[in-house]
């Protein structure tokens, strides 16, 4: 199916089962770019205030890259969609992957789901365990070693990547397997 009509056959079921007529064409890309970016923040099974603010931040960096004009404030949607995701997850996520391809965006939505993981530090007890033990130690060349291991993105975030990217077809492109791989180490 070309990309206008699954796009706008998505827009259209969207507006119906959200009750929301007003959602434009501009918003519901928006949506549809970061929707992998709300997965990976909610798969801990909820988004937290600094993943909410963060995907605040990412839909307004879009907005910017798609020259949008009208205000987004898509607070309301990405907690729906959250909270929905089950049930949109197939359908945006193939509408996603024939707009990635057609618009060259497949690094982009990469990059999204990285920023989002990085708004939630993993394990967080330990990460301010190891930060409070000596403000001035390199955490990369320290010799400290924290009871268990540091994550900066969790296990769940990082099995969540790896679920979509492997969906999306993207672990073919070797440029974004090895940014996922240092990233992901």
């Amino acid at each position: 199916m070309e990309l206008a009509t699954e796009f706008s056959q998505l827009l259209e079921r969207y507006r119906h089962e959200r009750q929301n007529p007003g959602i434009t064409e501009g918003q519901f890309k928006i949506l549809l770019l970061i929707f992998p970016a709300i997965l990976v923040s909610q798969a801990d099974g909820h988004i937290d205030t600094s993943e909410m603010i963060q995907l605040n931040k990412l839909t307004k960096h879009l907005a910017n890259k798609l020259a949008l004009t009208e205000e987004i404030d898509l607070h309301g949607e990405i907690r729906y969609l959250s909270w929905n995701a089950r049930v949109w997850r197939g359908y945006f996520l193939t509408a996603l992957r024939v707009f990635m391809a057609e618009n060259k965006l497949e690094n982009e939505v990469v990059d999204l789901m990285l920023a989002a993981a990085s708004s939630s530090t993993g394990n967080v007890i330990n990460n301010i365990l190891m930060r409070s033990a000596n403000p001035n130690v390199d955490m990369n060349k320290s010799t400290i070693k924290p009871e268990g291991e540091v994550e900066f993105i969790s296990a769940k975030e990082k099995a969540e990547i790896n679920a979509i990217v492997e969906y999306m077809g993207l672990a073919e492109d070797e440029a974004i397997s090895w940014k996922l791989s240092h990233v992901l180490q």
